[in-house]
């Protein structure tokens, strides 16, 4: 059975910086938990992986443009898995929510 990544991270704020570029976990779980409890009935389905860690490595795909191999072999989950979990958490639960944000704010 797979062991949760960012879980690990818990008080190591240089883990969760360097991966996603939040300053530490706290932020992380605030950025889970304003993406709303959708994310928790999800209809795809994905007996590895718990929904933080799909957050975690979506994050850490955006950032740092990890392949998807990279990911499966870091989370120990197949590339195409990798692959819809990375569409869905943009395409059903980022795109939304921070579309509305005003990214020049003050300029």
């Amino acid at each position: 059975m797979y062991a949760a990544l960012v879980g690990n991270l818990d008080g190591q704020n240089s883990g969760i910086a360097y991966y996603t570029g939040l300053s530490d976990y706290s932020h992380f779980k605030c950025l889970y938990f304003f993406l709303g409890p959708a994310a928790d009935h999800l209809n795809y389905k994905n007996e590895y992986l718990i929904r933080n860690d799909e957050l975690f490595f979506t994050l850490m795909k955006l950032r740092q443009n990890k392949s998807y191999i990279e990911i499966d072999i870091t989370f120990t989950v197949h590339r195409t898995s990798v692959g819809k979990v990375f569409r869905t958490w943009m395409d059903n639960f980022m795109y939304y929510p921070f579309k509305e944000i005003d990214l020049f704010l003050g300029q």
